[in-house]
């Protein structure tokens, strides 16, 4: 009642403070200091597991489960989460704020470290990463047309933009994702090598030996080289 009172009595300062609210307003917008990628450290670890040869089956089995079980011990741990691939396992960790990922990734790397011997000798080395946001993309484009195919903008994309794109200063890589690259397939026709005996092409192979080997005793026989047998019986020899 006093405020609506005053303002009823004194329009005057009303109006003026009322529009020096506003002014301060405006001003305090302009001067706000906004980012998009602020520096905040998302309290995320990624622990990559390279198990080669072996199904999703024995990764969560063998892998998965160990390590899990062995990360949930550490002090402020949120959440645990896991993928088990064909020879390939990913557990991400997610931890409180206020816990330091430095120190979160060095006690991930000490727990793994303690149960190393029981966990497979296939295993690689586990790749433990921190997530960052200013590691993702901050520029996407995309490519569309009605008149080429996609071949032909997989052509306009790699190497035409991407090669001006890696020339701006600053720019730390540029991935395509969706093109049509072109392979090389190398198939073998096991019918197209195959050597195959019909009674046809036998009967002609026999003639063809005996009309070289009748050939050949003729011309024996015609230079005065007709083989003769030896007193044994056993092989012919040829006169000089």
């Amino acid at each position: 009642m006093f405020i609506s009172d005053f303002a009823i009595r004194r329009p005057v300062i009303t109006v003026v403070s009322m529009v020096a609210l506003v002014v301060f307003g405006l001003v305090s917008l302009v001067l706000l200091q906004t980012d998009e990628f602020p520096d905040v450290a998302v309290p995320l670890v990624v622990v990559s597991v390279p198990y080669p040869g072996a199904s999703p089956d024995n990764v969560e089995r063998e892998i998965v489960e160990p390590v899990e079980e062995a990360i949930a011990g550490i002090s402020g741990v949120k959440k645990v989460t896991s993928n088990s691939l064909d020879s390939f396992a990913v557990v991400m960790v997610e931890f409180t704020f206020e816990k330091d990922l430095q120190e979160a990734t060095q006690e991930i790397r000490d727990e793994i470290n303690a149960i190393r011997n029981d966990l497979p000798v296939e295993m690689k080395e586990p790749v433990l990463t921190k997530v960052n946001p200013t590691d993702f993309p901050i520029i996407s484009l995309a490519l569309a047309s009605k008149t080429m195919s996609v071949p032909q903008l997989t052509l306009l994309t790699d190497p035409g933009i991407t090669r001006r794109l890696r020339a701006i200063g600053g720019v730390g890589e540029v991935e395509i994702s969706g093109a049509n690259t072109r392979e090389t397939k190398s198939t073998s026709s096991p019918g197209a090598v195959a050597i195959t005996s019909t009674p046809s092409s036998l009967a002609t192979r026999a003639k063809s030996g005996a009309s070289a080997r009748t050939s050949d005793s003729r011309a024996n026989t015609a230079s005065g080289n007709a083989p003769r047998w030896s007193s044994s019986g056993a092989r012919p020899s040829a006169s000089p």
